[in-house]
């Protein structure tokens, strides 16, 4: 009987567009983790952070700075170089970039840390 009705509230919840508490847990995969990155750089250099996906709680750093997300080289990066590694660790649902940017008409590395809790950015750093 327990069991029936435990069905019964899954599907119940399924139906009303609630996710199953162990669903909100999934960890990003690889795949996943390359396409936050790539998400994270198109933002990063269109200077348009709502179009990352990043937690609205997430912190970020730039040379060892705080910042607001936006500041920094969000209003500096005109467009993406040619040059780019993304390393997706799935165990530590991190991903690290190596990537070339244009910088006021000049060629720049940046080199980003992102941490990634169930799709979103939680915390960003990055040297310039």
């Amino acid at each position: 009987m327990m069991r029936g009705l435990a069905v019964l509230a899954a599907a119940a919840s399924l139906a009303f567009g609630a996710m199953p508490a162990n669903a909100q847990s999934v960890p990003c995969d690889r795949d996943c983790l390359i396409q936050v990155a790539d998400h994270y750089l198109h933002a990063l250099v269109d200077d348009k952070p709502a179009e990352a996906d990043i937690s609205a709680t997430a912190r970020y750093t730039e040379n060892g700075q705080q910042l607001d997300i936006g500041d920094g080289i969000w209003a500096t990066a005109q467009k993406l170089g040619t040059y780019r590694i993304v390393v997706p660790d799935t165990a530590r649902q991190e991903v690290g970039i190596a990537a070339q940017v244009i910088e006021s008409g000049r060629r720049v590395l940046i080199g980003t840390r992102l941490a990634v809790l169930r799709g979103k950015i939680t915390e960003i750093e990055q040297i310039v």
